[in-house]
């Protein structure tokens, strides 16, 4: 895993996500890390990981279901682990896909600890 708090800078190209306008932070991410696999797929999709992280701390969990979002907020009023889903491909290239293929588009996890102390970023690969 790579340790973000000294990167290696290495510029690339990147897209922006849209940021929600409530990017108010609703939790403390802690020491983040990320696998090597996740480092290589946000740049192959041109993502900005600042941008995911923000999204991700503001409460916009992505593409995970309903069972997760409960347990999100039940997480975030007590102690209990976060978690975002976060498919990198733009909404029409998603839509025009079938929900088994949406499952298998190029996505990265994002995961914050219960004591709020780690995030990690991952791919599904990694788990």
């Amino acid at each position: 895993m790579h340790n973000l708090l000294k990167p290696t800078v290495k510029l690339i190209a990147c897209k922006l996500l849209p940021v929600p306008s409530s990017a108010t932070p609703l939790f403390a991410l802690g020491r983040i890390a990320m696998t090597q696999s996740a480092t290589a797929l946000l740049e192959r999709h041109h993502v900005n990981v600042s941008v995911l992280l923000a999204r991700f701390q503001a409460g916009d969990f992505g593409s995970i279901g309903i069972e997760d979002r409960s347990a999100n907020a039940q997480a975030m009023a007590k102690i209990g682990r976060i978690l975002g889903l976060y498919r990198l491909l733009d909404k029409k290239a998603l839509d025009a896909m079938t929900p088994e293929e949406q499952r298998h588009a190029p996505a990265v996890l994002v995961s914050t600890n219960g004591y709020r102390t780690t995030t990690t970023i991952l791919t599904q690969r990694d788990i």
